[in-house]
């Protein structure tokens, strides 16, 4: 049974997955703002965001979310766009779409950040609330709606605390790291 899945093009999985989304119940995100660390590297750009692509186009995800890359090299927004946009289309053959694309690149962003620099995660912090105002992101249920993947090597241990203390509002709502 699994080769015979394999061996259905990726356009017939995706009509498969739909149609099962469509017939059951399944809890799709609220609004969130995803924070990925490490997202200049490999993992993010032929894992992380061809997934969230995927999701994106199979309407699994919709509207109120935004994806903040987060590293060391210097790089613009749509730099950041343009250096997903290949690996989205290699890992999506079938389903990729130009639109969708442009919908879903909106919601790309970048920002370069020096892990080891508490200065940064203040910018970090100004730079998610102005995205979130930005993409209308406030004034909604604040407990789930931040999420930091980490694609790099841990921060040392005994700073984290003081890293997390600095991205944390003041009504304490983002405790998701």
């Amino acid at each position: 049974m699994d080769d015979m899945f394999q061996n259905i093009s990726s356009t017939v999985r995706g009509q498969i997955i739909q149609r099962k989304a469509e017939s059951c119940e399944i809890d799709k995100p609220g609004p969130f703002c995803l924070v990925i660390f490490g997202a200049s590297g490999d993992i993010t750009k032929r894992k992380l965001i061809p997934s969230i692509y995927r999701l994106y186009s199979l309407k699994l995800i919709e509207g109120g979310f935004i994806v903040l890359g987060v590293a060391r090299s210097e790089m613009k927004d749509e730099t950041f766009r343009e250096s997903m946009l290949e690996t989205v289309k290699k890992a999506n053959p079938d389903d990729f779409s130009d639109s969708s694309w442009r919908e879903f690149a909106k919601r790309l962003f970048y920002s370069k950040v020096e892990y080891s620099e508490l200065n940064s995660y203040n910018s970090l912090k100004e730079n998610i609330f102005a995205l979130e105002k930005e993409h209308q992101l406030t004034n909604r249920v604040r407990d789930e709606k931040v999420k930091v993947f980490r694609s790099i090597k841990p921060f040392p241990l005994d700073r984290l605390g003081e890293y997390a203390a600095l991205l944390e509002r003041e009504d304490h709502s983002w405790k998701t790291l």
